[in-house]
């Protein structure tokens, strides 16, 4: 469901990418400051990103807008409206609703519905460019394996907006293989420095070795107010 792609690992986000098997990437030089939560995603009031998802059929949009500022499960929080338009059902569009919390490097979501509307707050990134193919969240249960690392940082990722060239890879894994089957699906996350997300996509490994790689939401546009 595009309405989940923010929190596809519990279930899907995005709230957000380049996807082959990802391995473990460098870190870049040395930084005596190192990129923060706002160098990387500037979030505030008033700031917007658009992104396209094309495919055979036409192209659906999503438009993400950070529009309050709020208290939220004892958080201070953004509030974020997903705007999609789904081309391929004559033009179906809905909203979510995400709160984004931010301490220090760590980012938080909060899906938030009218079937979950009290969401807890899930771990969802982590902004640390020593941390690369460390996982940072893990999650396991009887019926799942959920684990979020930093991927990579440096890629180098073309969209509609742009050539992005210092991109922060962000892998959600989710493995729900068992003895019968096998089924493995990773969100990438891709993140420009004083941009956001710039790309997400999914891919997904199904009862064989085959992997099938989405179409990724590309950024088409960005506001970012100063």
């Amino acid at each position: 469901m595009y309405q989940k792609h923010w929190r596809r690992i519990t279930l899907l986000l995005g709230i957000m990418i380049l996807f082959a098997v990802v391995g473990c990437g460098e870190s870049g030089d040395d930084d005596e400051n190192p990129a923060g939560v706002g160098d990387l995603w500037p979030v505030a009031v008033g700031n917007s990103w658009l992104y396209h998802h094309t495919y055979d059929q036409g192209v659906d949009t999503l438009l993400l807008s950070v529009t309050d500022e709020l208290t939220y499960q004892n958080k201070t929080a953004l509030e974020l409206i997903a705007s999609h338009r789904w081309y391929h059902n004559d033009g179906y569009t809905w909203d979510d609703t995400l709160y984004l919390a931010i301490e220090d490097e760590n980012v938080y979501l909060a899906d938030v519905d009218s079937y979950n509307p009290d969401a807890e707050w899930e771990l969802k990134f982590v902004f640390d460019g020593d941390a690369v193919g460390e996982v940072y969240f893990e999650e396991q249960d009887s019926f799942s394996l959920v684990q979020r690392s930093l991927a990579e940082v440096g890629a180098s990722v073309t969209t509609p907006a742009g050539t992005f060239n210092n991109v922060w890879v962000f892998d959600e894994m989710t493995d729900m293989s068992s003895t019968d089957y096998t089924f493995i699906e990773h969100w990438l996350y891709n993140f420009e420095p004083g941009v956001g997300p710039v790309t997400w996509e999914a891919c997904y490994s199904v009862y064989s070795d085959e992997t099938i790689v989405d179409e990724p939401y590309r950024l088409v546009d960005a506001t970012t107010l100063d």
